[in-house]
């Protein structure tokens, strides 16, 4: 059975990804900030939820130990919450916000994989396969006024994913990555539409790995750009 994990600290398009998911018939959880402020939203009232601080690399085994073998699509959302002028940080700033946003994640993300690995059915046999799916900001890629250090951490995970695609497919056979680049401020994206494109795409997914831009036809509708 499909079930599907979201990982945010913030409630943008974790909300819509969660709720298209139970759409779909999937079991959903979210965890993260993001589950404090969603757990009484109507729309995802089927869905299970565990706040937990994703710079905390122990918290997310520690709180959901003994389910880490039950999900085949993980997706993590990366905050767009972030000041972007560098002035606005003190160095202990910085610290504090690659850890949350940068090695927060990235751990979280070891720490399913590493449990994952060690759910294999046989001692010679891997456990199963998952898809990983990343969306974040298109400033991670496109050098934009004050987006310093949005696009740093944003660029960050996306080079960490992209690299790690190999790994997952290679260790847990049959296991994708996709990562989606997109406007998550100013001229943002309706995240119910970009919830559900996503969606379409990540099921119908066969390569091991895909990158996109999430972009807008001269119309108003949404495509999707290969990268």
């Amino acid at each position: 059975m499909n079930r599907t994990l979201v990982l945010s600290s913030v409630i943008t398009f974790a909300d819509t990804l969660a709720e298209a998911s139970l759409k779909r018939g999937f079991p959903t959880t979210l965890a993260g900030d993001a589950a404090r402020h969603l757990h009484k939203a109507p729309a995802l009232s089927g869905a299970t939820f565990h706040q937990v601080d994703l710079i905390d690399p122990y918290a997310l085994p520690r709180t959901m130990c003994g389910c880490w073998d039950r999900f085949t699509h993980l997706f993590f959302v990366a905050s767009p919450l972030l000041s972007n002028r560098l002035t606005n940080y003190l160095p202990e700033d910085l610290r504090h916000v690659f850890e949350k946003h940068v090695l927060g994640p990235i751990a979280a993300i070891n720490a399913f994989h590493r449990l994952r690995l060690q759910s294999k059915p046989l001692a010679d046999a891997p456990g199963a396969p998952y898809h990983l799916t990343v969306l974040i900001d298109s400033s991670a890629k496109d050098g934009e006024k004050e987006h310093a250090v949005r696009g740093a951490t944003h660029a960050a995970i996306a080079a960490f994913v992209s690299r790690f695609a190999i790994d997952l497919a290679y260790e847990l056979p049959g296991s994708k990555t996709t990562v989606f680049h997109l406007p998550m401020t100013g001229n943002i994206i309706d995240p119910t539409a970009t919830a559900n494109l996503v969606w379409d795409r990540v099921v119908q997914q066969e390569d091991p790995f895909r990158k996109y831009q999430v972009a807008r036809n001269c119309g108003g509708s949404l495509r999707l750009d290969h990268m």
